[in-house]
């Protein structure tokens, strides 16, 4: 069977076909750099630097985009799974919310490189049988400082007589990748 004049398009049936919503969002990750500037910090040269004891906000967008209203949401952070996570209950096609939340630094992390991740899941729709599309979003900083070690030779706790030379050893040690301004002193009481 052909349509007239077309002999390559056979007409199998004419019964209505049903085509399921795709049903996905996006996650967005940010991290405000000092100067007050959200970054995606995907990627390394986007990093901001931050220090010990500093206290980072972070942002989390979700945007439906898909066809369908995607429910029972649930974004998790794999290095801050408390603050990070959070739900919502419906999201509609093209709508978007968003969740901010803060992380101190403090001297647990290694220096360097500190990347989080954010991931979301949501209920499989009963008209696709298939989970929704969400990709997990990344977001990094520097962490950035410095370790001192001071020794003493000789060794502390020794006794030393009037006249006899101490000789202190001050050892400075990045921590991280980016260049940390390392000040010092010494006021010899310990």
């Amino acid at each position: 069977q052909s349509i007239a004049g077309h002999p390559s398009l056979v007409m199998r049936t004419s019964a209505a076909i049903t085509v399921a919503n795709f049903y996905s969002a996006t996650l967005l990750k940010e991290v405000q750099a000092a100067d007050g500037s959200w970054h995606d910090a995907n990627s390394a040269v986007d990093y901001p630097v931050f220090h010990y004891g500093d206290t980072v906000n972070y942002r989390i967008t979700v945007t439906n985009t898909g066809q369908g209203t995607l429910t029972n949401l649930n974004v998790t952070d794999d290095k801050n799974p408390t603050a990070g996570a959070f739900h919502i209950d419906t999201l509609a096609p093209g709508e978007k919310q968003s969740h901010q939340y803060t992380l101190t630094l403090d001297d647990s992390l290694p220096g360097g490189s500190f990347v989080n991740t954010a991931c979301g899941t949501a209920d499989t729709p009963a008209d696709s049988g298939v989970a929704p599309t969400i990709p997990c979003d990344p977001a990094g900083i520097d962490l950035v400082a410095y370790h001192v070690a001071k020794t003493a030779n000789p060794a502390t706790g020794t006794d030393v007589r009037t006249g006899q030379t101490v000789t202190y050893t001050v050892t400075v040690t990045q921590r991280g990748s980016a260049p940390a301004d390392a000040v010092f002193s010494d006021d010899l009481s310990k």
